[in-house]
Protein backbone atom coordinates (compact mmCIF):
# COMPACT_ATOMS: atom_id res chain seq x y z
CA UNK A 1 0.00 0.00 0.00
CA UNK A 2 0.97 3.45 -0.32
CA UNK A 3 0.50 6.92 1.49
CA UNK A 4 -1.89 9.74 0.55
CA UNK A 5 0.60 10.96 -2.02
CA UNK A 6 1.21 7.76 -3.77
CA UNK A 7 4.65 6.95 -2.22
CA UNK A 8 4.85 2.98 -1.14
CA UNK A 9 5.44 2.53 2.45
CA UNK A 10 7.22 -0.57 3.95
CA UNK A 11 5.44 -1.65 6.64
CA UNK A 12 7.68 -3.55 9.23
CA UNK A 13 5.32 -4.36 12.05
CA UNK A 14 1.15 -4.29 12.04
CA UNK A 15 -1.38 -3.44 14.97
CA UNK A 16 -5.24 -3.84 15.45
CA UNK A 17 -7.47 -2.55 17.74
CA UNK A 18 -11.16 -2.81 17.13
CA UNK A 19 -11.45 -2.03 13.56
CA UNK A 20 -8.56 -0.23 13.02
CA UNK A 21 -5.37 -1.30 11.52
CA UNK A 22 -2.15 0.22 11.94
CA UNK A 23 1.91 -0.08 10.57
CA UNK A 24 4.98 1.16 11.68
CA UNK A 25 7.92 1.51 8.90
CA UNK A 26 11.48 3.05 10.80
CA UNK A 27 10.27 6.20 12.04
CA UNK A 28 6.68 6.35 11.96
CA UNK A 29 3.16 4.99 13.09
CA UNK A 30 0.61 5.05 9.94
CA UNK A 31 -3.10 4.27 10.17
CA UNK A 32 -4.97 2.47 7.33
CA UNK A 33 -7.89 4.93 5.55
CA UNK A 34 -9.77 2.36 4.19
CA UNK A 35 -11.90 4.92 1.77
CA UNK A 36 -8.61 5.69 0.05
CA UNK A 37 -6.29 2.85 0.62
CA UNK A 38 -3.43 4.51 1.68
CA UNK A 39 -1.36 5.15 4.72
CA UNK A 40 -2.04 7.97 6.80
CA UNK A 41 0.75 9.34 8.95
CA UNK A 42 -0.14 9.70 12.64
CA UNK A 43 2.47 10.75 14.16
CA UNK A 44 5.97 13.25 13.53
CA UNK A 45 8.62 11.49 12.40
CA UNK A 46 9.98 10.24 15.51
CA UNK A 47 13.72 10.68 15.94
CA UNK A 48 14.96 7.49 16.74
CA UNK A 49 14.53 3.93 15.31
CA UNK A 50 10.77 2.52 15.96
CA UNK A 51 11.45 -1.17 17.18
CA UNK A 52 8.30 -2.06 18.33
CA UNK A 53 4.64 -0.15 19.17
CA UNK A 54 1.16 -1.02 20.59
CA UNK A 55 -1.89 0.55 20.10
CA UNK A 56 -4.54 0.65 23.44
CA UNK A 57 -8.12 1.89 23.01
CA UNK A 58 -7.32 5.57 22.03
CA UNK A 59 -3.18 5.94 23.11
CA UNK A 60 -0.49 4.80 20.92
CA UNK A 61 2.79 3.54 22.51
CA UNK A 62 6.20 3.21 20.57
CA UNK A 63 9.12 1.47 21.67
CA UNK A 64 12.20 2.93 20.55
CA UNK A 65 16.16 2.15 20.40
CA UNK A 66 17.73 4.99 22.62
CA UNK A 67 14.79 7.23 23.76
CA UNK A 68 12.29 5.03 25.80
CA UNK A 69 9.00 4.64 25.42
CA UNK A 70 6.64 7.26 23.89
CA UNK A 71 3.05 7.76 24.07
CA UNK A 72 0.61 9.54 21.65
CA UNK A 73 -3.23 10.21 21.89
CA UNK A 74 -5.14 8.78 19.08
CA UNK A 75 -8.15 11.02 20.44
CA UNK A 76 -9.83 12.97 16.82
Amino acid sequence: LKNSEGIPIIIENFAVEGMKVYGQDKNHVYQLNYRSVAWEQITPEIPDSVLSFAVDENMLYIGTANRGVLGFSLDE
